[in-house]
């Protein structure tokens, strides 16, 4: 396979690039190559980003992650990301696998390729379950004739965790006195109901100046009348969403409940209807809502850090020990007789 090559500026502490000229990096067949980083594939965890903005972490010794934020300037930051989830999760995976072997566990080895970004994820040792989760992409994926058409376009906002379909929103401000004038804008990705809390606070601050108001109206405009509303399969998770938001937790469960009557198999739905059960302070449910979101996809992270969390603060060591053989599945270490479990 050819290099990939692309170029980059570091960022200062205010995420903005620094220097006049770009450094090359590569990507090779056993190397992930950053300026004077040079990373083996097989340790590079991921690369995620948004707008200009890239971050790769990495194993670098022991139990210690290294990173590296940069701006792409050469070479796309999308096709960047792709490229280097890719490399490294198929150089993780053919690692894994040959350690498999070498322990006379090769029969337990099983992967999984995501339709969306074309990233491998190790799914050794777990449980055949309806959907698979890609922690590259973050997205949920249907196994079957029956998934819903766009599930691939929903995942976990960056501002409320919940699962949605977040999307990059522009936050702009504008502003002058006499002769003086300014500007300010930010690109955030949120789920439309994070960013009804931004565009109010925008509009009314930019209809004082007039010049902003139009940019503030068409992301009002998108925060309303966008997101799960368009959406062919998960039409009401919006409203659902709000509702969390809002604490009525009643709703929020009777609309997520809707929603699962239609597709039994959304680990996402599960994972937002067991969040609203815990803030409701219904425990049990709550467990019970995040197991249901681990047998529909048995690799949903997002579930199974809440739940582990739940049944740790609850004292139910068992329930904890069987979730992490399960989740973890060939990686899993149950504790030594008479010692204390870890918490996930």
């Amino acid at each position: 396979m050819a290099d990939f090559r692309f170029k980059f500026k570091e960022l200062n502490d205010q995420g903005q690039p620094t220097g006049l000229f770009s450094t090359k990096a590569a990507i090779t067949d056993s190397m992930l190559v950053l300026g004077t980083d040079a990373i083996p594939l097989h340790q590079v965890i991921g690369a995620d980003g948004h707008t200009y903005n890239a971050v790769v972490r990495w194993h670098s010794s022991g139990d210690a992650i290294s990173h590296h934020a940069f701006r792409v300037t050469s070479g796309g930051l999308k096709n960047v990301l792709r490229r280097i989830n890719q490399a490294c999760s198929q150089a993780r995976a053919r690692q894994h696998r040959d350690d498999l072997e070498l322990q006379g566990k090769a029969g337990m080895y099983r992967d999984w390729h995501c339709p969306e970004c074309r990233s491998t994820v190790d799914l050794s040792g777990r449980e055949q379950t309806p959907q698979t989760w890609c922690p590259y992409c973050d997205a949920l994926f249907t196994l079957g004739a029956d998934a819903p058409r766009d599930e691939a376009s929903f995942s976990c906002c960056d501002q409320c965790n919940l699962y949605s379909q977040p999307k990059a929103f522009t936050v702009f401000y504008f502003w002058f006195a006499l002769v003086a004038f300014g500007y300010e804008y930010q690109i955030k990705r949120m789920c439309n109901v994070c960013m009804r809390k931004e565009v109010w606070k925008m509009l009314l601050v930019n209809f004082i100046f007039l010049v902003g108001t139009i940019p503030s109206l068409v992301q009002v405009i998108r925060a309303y009348f966008g997101g799960s509303k368009l959406s062919t399969s998960f039409r009401e998770l919006d409203s659902a969403n709000s509702a969390a938001h809002k604490g009525d937790f009643q709703s929020a469960s009777a609309l997520y409940q809707r929603i699962l009557e239609k597709h039994p198999h959304s680990a996402g739905v599960f994972y937002n209807l067991g969040l609203a059960q815990f803030n409701a302070g219904d425990l049990g449910n709550a467990a019970s809502a995040l197991k249901a979101s681990l047998n529909a996809c048995i690799n949903y992270e997002p579930a199974f850090v809440a739940l582990a969390n739940l049944l740790d603060s609850m004292g139910d060591t068992r329930q904890l020990e069987h979730i992490k053989q399960r989740f973890l599945g060939v990686e899993y270490e149950p504790p030594p007789a008479g010692g204390a479990v870890n918490s996930a």
